[in-house]
């Protein structure tokens, strides 16, 4: 919801809406606050059956805001602000369905994928979009180092509404990392700008500069680079980064890649038996910020 406050002020200093527009989603705004801040009340009171109407009324909300936005600044993509009309993601849905992909996968011949889903959407959006999530990330950080990246043109997870959650959440590194300055990022020619870089302990904050909400689809390069720094530790984004030769060389790298090649998500249980020391070199967490 931190993201959902920023809506008005992002989209009119944008010059994507006007003032009487603003005031419209300043109140869109108020009411979905307090629908949410209700269903989550109710929830907590033990009443799911209560609860699960006003989450929706909530979410309805929540998604009209961003709909009406890019209906009055001329059909604008709410996954970046600076490009007209919807992605083109044919070619991925063809690949994915493909007869070879789909036997390398073992999908089940009467299934198919697809883009996206409104059932899925229904069922995860209560959650997804009104529970936040700013208490887990505040425990990865005390075992493992976090990327969190943002699209500097996406208005859906606008910077300045991720910038808003991270500032309000509870982990020792807070105060460290708001006054950490932030790192102007050169890519490896020495001249070109690809974002910015601001770190504290074990969190990386990385906007990226000509991108949306689908960082590695508008910057694809960019992001490839991004992820090696931070993989490779790099603490200093001005200057190109020299390879770590001892990458993955620490025992706790053979764990997280077990993880990875198995697709498993590490639980908290998992966290604390295994990192109780709190020493992390090799494994790492990277986020788009959509929280």
């Amino acid at each position: 919801m931190s993201q959902v406050s920023t809506y008005a002020l992002m989209a009119y200093s944008m010059a994507l809406i006007d003032s009487k527009e603003k005031e419209l989603v300043e109140q869109m705004t108020v009411n979905a606050y307090y629908y949410s801040q209700t269903a989550l009340e109710t929830l907590a009171q033990g009443n799911l059956a209560a609860a699960l109407p006003l989450f929706d009324q909530a979410v309805n909300y929540v998604n009209a805001i961003p709909d009406f936005i890019a209906n009055v600044s001329g059909g604008i993509n709410e996954y970046n602000f600076r490009v007209f009309g919807d992605y083109n993601f044919t070619n991925i849905q063809q690949y994915v369905n493909t007869t070879a992909i789909r036997t390398a996968w073992g999908v089940p011949v009467n299934m198919s994928y697809s883009i996206s889903s409104a059932l899925v959407g229904q069922a995860l959006g209560r959650w997804d979009q009104i529970v936040s999530c700013i208490d887990d990330v505040a425990f990865v950080l005390n075992y493992m180092p976090v990327l969190l990246y943002n699209g500097q043109d996406d208005m859906l997870i606008n910077t300045a509404g991720t910038l808003e959650w991270i500032g309000k959440m509870q982990w020792p590194g807070n105060s460290e990392f708001y006054n950490a300055q932030h790192q102007n990022w050169v890519l490896n020619d020495g001249k070109t700008p690809a974002g910015y870089a601001q770190s504290a302990r074990n969190l990386t904050f990385v906007l990226v500069y000509k991108s949306g909400h689908l960082v590695p689809m508008d910057q694809i390069d960019v992001s490839v680079e991004m992820i090696r720094r931070f993989v490779e530790g790099a603490n200093n984004w001005t200057n190109n980064t020299t390879p770590n030769s001892n990458y993955g060389s620490h025992p706790k790298s053979k764990r997280s890649s077990k993880l990875l090649k198995n697709f498993e998500i590490p639980s908290k249980e998992y966290l604390e038996k295994v990192y109780l020391n709190k020493s992390m070199n090799a494994d790492k967490v990277i986020i788009s910020s959509d929280l």
